[in-house]
C-alpha cells in the first residue's frame, strides 16, 4: 500500500523526481571519479617512495607515538614528532653492507 502511494507521488512530481535522480547520479559519479583519482595518486606515491627510498622496509627506533615513513601518524597537537634515529645504526650498516658473496645484488642501506 505504501509503495503504491510512493510510486504515485513520484509520477505526480515527475520534474522533481528527474532533478533529484540526476543530482544523485551526478554525486555518485563524482564520488567514484574522485575515489579513483585518489587511489591512483596513492598507489603512484607508494610505488615512487618504495622504488626511490625505502624498498618496502623502514627500520626505526621503538617509540610511544605511531610512526610511518612520513613521520608521526597521530595528529600533531603540541608539536612535531620526528622519526627517531637508530641507536645501533652502525650495526645495521654493517649487516646491510655489500658482501663478496652477493655478486648479483648489492644491499643498500638508506638514511632517508
Amino acid at each position: 500500500m505504501i509503495l503504491l502511494i510512493a510510486f504515485r507521488n513520484l509520477c505526480a512530481n515527475l520534474r522533481h523526481t528527474l532533478i533529484i535522480t540526476f543530482l544523485m547520479t551526478l554525486i555518485v559519479t563524482l564520488f567514484f571519479i574522485g575515489n579513483t583519482a585518489l587511489s591512483a595518486s596513492n598507489d603512484g606515491l607508494k610505488r615512487t617512495y618504495v622504488h626511490n627510498y625505502t624498498g618496502d622496509v623502514v627500520v626505526h627506533e621503538k617509540t610511544d607515538v605511531p610512526m610511518s615513513v612520513f613521520g608521526a601518524t597521530t595528529p600533531a597537537i603540541s608539536g612535531f614528532f620526528p622519526i627517531p634515529l637508530l641507536s645501533d645504526y652502525n650495526d645495521c650498516l654493517l649487516y646491510t653492507s655489500p658482501s663478496p658473496r652477493d655478486r648479483t645484488r648489492s644491499r643498500m642501506p638508506s638514511s632517508a
